[in-house]
């Protein structure tokens, strides 16, 4: 039997006829399954890859690929610039303190950066207030936008600084203070870091903190900076303290969202497994409504090869429409997808995408094709070995007891 009489069977029992009302609604039923889930995979894929790749592209543009610390930090720079993969270097001090306004008193991270290094960190310097003052002043701060919302502070504004470390007086040691004048409000896109970090003027940082620079050092590919990190450990094994990079301090949360990527399209995919046990029934039925045909196939010749291809082919095209109808809807869903959050949470009054719980300030979504085709390829898998089983029986029915039973 040929190709082409094969395929014109299994499209006609592909569109049953209106006496099969009840095949109809089974294999409408798994169609839209299979629509949602390879739609839903998708989407959520795509959320997960947007949100991954937007935390890391804030956190690299707050702070340097790699952290080194020596007692020589000049020396050390000298000896980092040297290497291909460096394309800046800059030095910072970092800290703890505590924020005091009349009104009110919160902790703090402290980062000491000057003017020229504070123009490398792009994801904030580029989301500087119009407002804003330089950090040439040693008297100046800039404030996280969210810690500025939180404290009710504006360009202008004083406030004072208390560190850990003391100083002595005629009442014992005391905490060293610094009076600071508000110079701008950065954003760096992550709202954990904008409602806890304060940025002053580097020498300031030294006053106050006591402390050796740190380097900071960025590369040509954030990406590799584990291998950067172990070329500079060992070349530099006895100059340096520590070393560390943008990876090692995000550890848990990177690995958070690897797990929580494929734990979720672990479960999405039991729409689409259970999309396909409805192929599998929709199948059983026609073979059955069908034995008839069968029959008559296989006494004008038909193999049980064929056979057994018509009711494959039917069934994976459920499949097939579906899969690809999937696809059509999630593409503009992800496209629109902040506009379609903020409609929901107008419409419901809830809010979705907490940025206060998320870290980010939107809701991220970024298409994979790598992940595109993983979902096609898991559906129309799934689809297909759905297929085989009813295939099977329906091409080893024997046509003479059908006929006889006719």
């Amino acid at each position: 039997m040929n190709l082409n009489f094969v395929l014109k069977i299994a499209f006609r029992y592909f569109f049953p006829k209106a006496g099969d009302r009840f095949i109809s609604f089974v294999s409408a039923f798994s169609l839209v399954g299979t629509t949602i889930g390879v739609a839903a995979l998708i989407i959520v894929m795509s959320i997960m890859n947007g949100f991954h790749n937007e935390l890391i592209r804030c956190t690299v543009g707050t702070n340097g690929h790699i952290v080194l610390q020596g007692d020589d930090p000049e020396y050390l720079k000298d000896k980092v610039a040297r290497y291909k993969f460096v394309t800046g270097i800059g030095f910072t001090i970092e800290g703890q303190g505590l924020l005091s306004t009349p009104d009110h008193n919160t902790g703090v991270m402290v980062k000491g950066l000057s003017e020229s290094d504070f123009i490398l960190k792009k994801q904030l310097s580029k989301n500087l207030s119009k407002q804003a003052k330089t950090l040439n002043d040693p008297n100046t701060v800039l404030l996280g936008k969210e810690l500025a919302i939180n404290l009710g502070l504006k360009t202008g504004d004083a406030v004072t600084l208390l560190v850990p470390e003391t100083r002595a007086s005629i009442f014992g040691s005391l905490p060293k203070s610094k009076e600071l004048k508000v110079a701008g409000i950065i954003s760096s896109g992550l709202s954990e870091y904008d409602a806890a970090n304060i940025i002053i003027p580097i020498e300031t940082a030294q006053k106050v903190f006591d402390r050796p620079k740190m380097l900071e050092i960025y590369t040509d590919n954030p990406d590799q900076v584990d291998a950067y990190t172990k070329i500079l450990q060992q070349d530099l094994v006895g100059h340096i303290d520590s070393i560390s990079n943008w990876k090692i301090t995000n550890k848990s949360i990177l690995s958070a969202l690897k797990i929580e990527k494929t734990a979720m399209g672990m479960v999405l995919s039991l729409i689409i497994m259970v999309a396909s046990f409805n192929i599998i029934s929709s199948l059983f039925m026609l073979v059955k409504n069908k034995s008839k045909d069968i029959a008559i196939l296989r006494t004008i010749g038909a193999s049980k090869n064929s056979i057994m291809l018509i009711f494959m082919l039917s069934g994976s095209m459920l499949g097939i429409i579906g899969t690809f109808a999937g696809i059509v809807i999630a593409i503009p869903i992800i496209r629109n997808i902040e506009g379609i959050r903020h409609f929901l949470e107008y419409f419901t009054g809830i809010p979705i995408f907490d940025s206060a719980i998320y870290f980010l300030y939107t809701l991220p979504a970024q298409i994979e094709t790598s992940d595109v085709i993983l979902v096609s390829s898991i559906s129309l898998g799934i689809s297909f070995l759905a297929t085989i089983y009813p295939a099977y029986r329906a091409a080893n029915l024997n046509p003479v007891e059908i006929l006889r039973h006719e």
